[in-house]
């Protein structure tokens, strides 16, 4: 009888007082899927290979886990290094952190994964490549001092192949293939022997397109550049000095531009994909050499795939014919 009025007593308050107190196990759980709640770790496709002391081949990979829940300022997603059977976090992805480089001591003993936050380095994960353990490490606590160790870059599972080796990748036909290709070019450095490569592919008609359009989004965006100087003429006249230092003349002043250039050869490869049998590598053509041909036309508005087939057909009507007639005349002024 007693325990039956207990159990009603609590009845009672849990009606009275459970809407108060539903809300904070509401947030309780939000929050804990928030800062902890992730998708499954994948890899992101760089890697590190390190030459320890002892001559061992040891690897690095990185991965990514999403968030489930995603808030403003709080939708970063966290990053892990991967060696052998450990697997380490480096940042929790929360605002501004980003991986780094990695250091690697000159005795081959040791190596740091940089944490980068707001693009400089303040910490990050020091393993002793001997016992494979590993502790935080902080730019500030100079423990150890990293005065001589060498930085690396990130690579891909391509890392061991040459650059020949990777031109051959391009052409591949697998678009993995051609993509972790492209990024390990990136990562190198691009040479000018790699753009006429690019343009090989793209102009190849029996690979996919999809692997096309990688390398054209290469040579588009990733395109050389060169230094030339330009006049900026101010109207100004004489501008007061900065710290005392006197009047500086503003007019006619040289400053240093950056302008995108490629080679005939490469434009030239890109211009006969006009004449491709496929429309949509025809349109990809014509949006390319807008970029990247000085004397183009027009610049393509490549907004279309998001209007449907009938506003590809429409920009196909439009460009197409106009890029053809321009790459027609400039062959016969040659």
């Amino acid at each position: 009888m007693i325990q039956a009025k207990v159990i009603q007593s609590w009845r009672r308050l849990l009606f009275r007082y459970g809407w108060i107190v539903l809300p904070f196990v509401l947030c309780t759980g939000l929050l804990d899927a928030w800062n902890g709640g992730r998708r499954p770790a994948r890899p992101l496709g760089f890697q590190k290979t390190i030459l320890s002391a002892e001559n061992e081949s040891i690897t690095l990979t990185v991965w990514s886990a999403e968030r489930i829940l995603k808030f403003p300022f709080f939708d970063g997603s966290s990053a892990y290094v991967h060696y052998g059977e450990s697997k380490l976090l480096i940042h929790d992805g929360s605002f501004g952190y980003a991986v780094g480089g990695i250091l690697v001591s000159p005795d081959q003993t040791q190596v740091i994964v940089e944490r980068n936050f707001e693009g400089g380095l303040t910490s990050g994960l020091l393993i002793d490549l001997r016992t494979r353990k590993a502790r935080e490490w902080s730019l500030f606590s100079n423990n150890p001092v990293v005065t001589g160790w060498t930085r690396h870059r990130w690579h891909t599972r391509f890392e061991t192949l040459d650059r020949g080796q990777l031109h051959e990748q391009l052409r591949s036909g697998v678009l993995e293939d051609t993509k972790t290709a492209v990024a390990e070019l990136r990562v190198r450095g691009f040479q000018e022997m790699d753009w006429p490569n690019f343009a090989r592919v793209f102009a190849d008609a029996q690979l996919p397109l999809d692997c096309r359009r990688q390398v054209r989004w290469s040579l588009v965006h990733d395109r050389p550049t060169q230094v030339l100087p330009e006049i900026v003429t101010s109207t100004c006249g004489l501008v007061g000095g900065l710290s005392g230092q006197g009047p500086l003349l503003a007019a006619s002043t040289l400053f240093p531009s950056r302008t995108e250039v490629h080679s005939l050869e490469t434009i030239a490869l890109v211009a006969t994909v006009l004449d491709d049998q496929n429309p949509d590598a025809q349109l990809s053509a014509a949006w390319a050499l807008g970029e990247i041909a000085p004397d183009a036309p027009a610049k393509v508005d490549f907004s279309w795939h998001h209007g449907g087939r009938s506003l590809f057909w429409a920009k196909h009507r439009e460009y197409v014919p106009l890029f053809q007639a321009w790459w027609k005349d400039r062959q016969e002024r040659k």
